[in-house]
C-alpha cells in the first residue's frame, strides 16, 4: 500500500501575501467579466438572441482562462491525465487538437464522482481544451449565487443553484433544463455530481449511516449517488429534448496522493492551493459515454445508477491501489483506448483580455464624462433627501 507524506505548507506570511494577490486578481478579472455582462444585457433589447447567447459565452469562457492563468501561476506544474475508452472517440479527436471549435450536437448530461472543490475547475479546464468552455453549466448549492459579482456572473452563465429542499428544488430544476433544452443548436455539457458533496470523512460518516438504515451497500471509495436530480434532469430533459438523454457522459475523478490515509479533500483544498501551498501534480479524469436505462422504471434506474458509482471505485481502488472490494469486473475497468495528458495552462487568453479592455475603456469613459461635467452624479444624501420629500407629500 502506497503511502503519501502530508504536503508541507508555506509560512504564514506567503500565504498570507499570495492569498492576498489571488483575491486581488479574481476580484479584479471578475469584476471586468461582470461588466461585459452588463453592457451585454444593456445591449440585449436590440441584440438578436444569438449575438447575446454570444456574447455571454464569451464572458464565460473568459472567466475559466481568469481562473487557469490564477493556477498556472500558483499551482503551476499541474498535468491533467484524460483517460477515454473507443465511446469517446470524437472527444478525443477534439482534445488532441485542443480548443478547435465545438461539436454543435454535443449535447449531454455529464456526471462525476466528488472528491475536492476543485473538481469543477479541472472538469471546466477539459471542457475548454474540448471546445465546450461556454457549453458547461454546473449544478450546484445556493450559497456562491450570493458571493458578490461572482454570484451574479454565474446566474449569466445560466448555472442552475438549488437550495437542498427538494419541494422548492423540483420546480426550479425542471424549468432550468427546460430552458436550457431550448437552445438545440448550441453544445451542452450540463455536470452533475449525484453524490451532492465531496469526499470527506464527515459525509463519510453520513453515508454509511444511510447505508445501514437503508441496506444499501456504499462503495468503498465513493459516497452513495443521490438519483432523485439525475432521474428529474434526465427525465426532463427527454420530455424537451429526447435525444439528449439517451446517453451520458460517464466521469471518474483522481487525484496523485488518494491513499488509504489521504483523502484528496485533506491534501487539496482551493484555501491551500492558491495561497501557495502544494498543489495536485497529477489530476486523472476517466471517461466513457453510456447508456441511459428506461426511464420508465425508477427502481431499474437507481440501481443503474449505484452500479456506475461501484464501477468508479473499482476504478480509484486499481488506479489508487486502494483496498476494498468493489464486486466490478476487472473488463469494466481496463487500460483506456487513448490518454491525452494537458498542462493546466492557458495559451493567450484573449476573451479575458479583450473583456479587461472593454471593462476598461468603459469606465474610463464615464470618469471622462463625469470629470468633464458631461455626467452629472447626484449626491447620495440629495437622492434620500428629494425621496423623503415625495414620498411625505
Amino acid at each position: 500500500m502506497p503511502t503519501t507524506t502530508t504536503p508541507t505548507k508555506p509560512s504564514l506570511f506567503r500565504r498570507a501575501v499570495t492569498g492576498a494577490l489571488s483575491v486581488t486578481w479574481m476580484t479584479a478579472g471578475s469584476a471586468a467579466i461582470h461588466t461585459a455582462q452588463l453592457l451585454t444585457l444593456v445591449a440585449w433589447p436590440v441584440l438578436p438572441r444569438r449575438a447575446y447567447r454570444a456574447a455571454i459565452d464569451h464572458t464565460q469562457v473568459a472567466f475559466i482562462e481568469l481562473v487557469m492563468v490564477m493556477h498556472g501561476l500558483l499551482a503551476p506544474g499541474t498535468v491533467i491525465e484524460i483517460e477515454l475508452d473507443e465511446s469517446v472517440d470524437d472527444l478525443a479527436q477534439r482534445l488532441v487538437r485542443a480548443r478547435e471549435q465545438p461539436n454543435d450536437h454535443d449535447r449531454s448530461v455529464v456526471i462525476s464522482n466528488h472528491l475536492t472543490l476543485l473538481d469543477w475547475i479541472y472538469l471546466w479546464f477539459v471542457a475548454y481544451l474540448a471546445g465546450h468552455g461556454a457549453a458547461l453549466k454546473i449544478i450546484l448549492k445556493e450559497s456562491p449565487k450570493y458571493v458578490p459579482i461572482v454570484g451574479p456572473g454565474m446566474m449569466f452563465f445560466r448555472f442552475i443553484f438549488l437550495k437542498r429542499q427538494w419541494a422548492k428544488d423540483e420546480p426550479r430544476l425542471r424549468r432550468a433544463v427546460a430552458d436550457l433544452a431550448k437552445d438545440r443548436d448550441r453544445p451542452l455539457w450540463l455536470l452533475v455530481f449525484p453524490e451532492g458533496t465531496i469526499l470527506t470523512e464527515n459525509t463519510i460518516g453520513i453515508s454509511d449511516r444511510f447505508s445501514a438504515k437503508s441496506g444499501i451497500p456504499r462503495p468503498p471509495h465513493t459516497l452513495l449517488p443521490r438519483s432523485t436530480g439525475l432521474y428529474t434532469i434526465l427525465s426532463t430533459m427527454r420530455e424537451n429534448e429526447p435525444n439528449v438523454a439517451t446517453h451520458i457522459y460517464d466521469v471518474t475523478l483522481g487525484y496523485a496522493g488518494f491513499d488509504a490515509t489521504h483523502l484528496p479533500s485533506q491534501l487539496y483544498h482551493p484555501r491551500d492551493v492558491y495561497t501557495g501551498a502544494p498543489h495536485p501534480p497529477t489530476v486523472t479524469v476517466s471517461t466513457r459515454r453510456i447508456a441511459v436505462p428506461d426511464l420508465a422504471d425508477r427502481e431499474v434506474f437507481d440501481e443503474w445508477l449505484r452500479a456506475v458509482f461501484r464501477r468508479k471505485s473499482g476504478w480509484l481502488a486499481k488506479r489508487y491501489q486502494l483496498e476494498g472490494s468493489t464486486e466490478v469486473d476487472e473488463e469494466e475497468i481496463a487500460a483506456p483506448k487513448k490518454v491525452v495528458r494537458m498542462p493546466v495552462r492557458v495559451g493567450m487568453p484573449w476573451r479575458l483580455v479583450s473583456c479587461v479592455a472593454v471593462s476598461s475603456a468603459v469606465v474610463a469613459g464615464l470618469y471622462a464624462a463625469w470629470q468633464g461635467g458631461f455626467m452629472v452624479v447626484p449626491d447620495w444624501m440629495d437622492v434620500v433627501d428629494q425621496w423623503t420629500r415625495l414620498v411625505t407629500v
